[in-house]
């Protein structure tokens, strides 16, 4: 069993790690798809800065393999979930994300920071077990 995290606002966020982690301990395959750039350490894009030395610092702490790292490049994250249709959901914070993985894959976008995120993650894994 499959799912992915986004990492910006979403697997960045102390109680999105707990969650993960929790699933890790449960057996569940956790991979990250984040738009983000596959450079080692800082770049800056968009006019944004960002450290992928510190997403691996996250993703090595809870235990998340490398290989389970996708860097999408700023494509759309539902490229990568039509190739890849095993996964059950996928959590991010961008809402075009979510609503274009829910029109063209069959992987559920699930909204971070909405109060019952977790409650619908652990519906669909709870389904998926049945």
């Amino acid at each position: 069993m499959k799912v992915s995290f986004d990492f910006d606002n979403t697997l960045s966020l102390e109680n999105v790690q707990q969650y993960a982690k929790e699933l890790i301990d449960k057996g569940i395959i956790v991979y990250i798809v984040t738009a983000r750039q596959p450079i080692v350490g800082a770049y800056e894009y968009a006019g944004y800065i960002f450290d992928n030395l510190a997403l691996f610092a996250i993703t090595d702490k809870l235990g998340i393999k490398r290989e389970n790292i996708f860097f999408c490049s700023g494509n759309l994250k539902a490229n990568y979930f039509l190739e890849h249709p095993e996964f059950i959901w996928h959590l991010d914070d961008d809402l075009n994300e979510i609503i274009s993985i829910g029109r063209h894959t069959k992987v559920h976008g699930i909204q971070v920071g909405v109060d019952d995120w977790m409650d619908k993650c652990d519906e669909l894994i709870n389904k998926y077990l049945c």
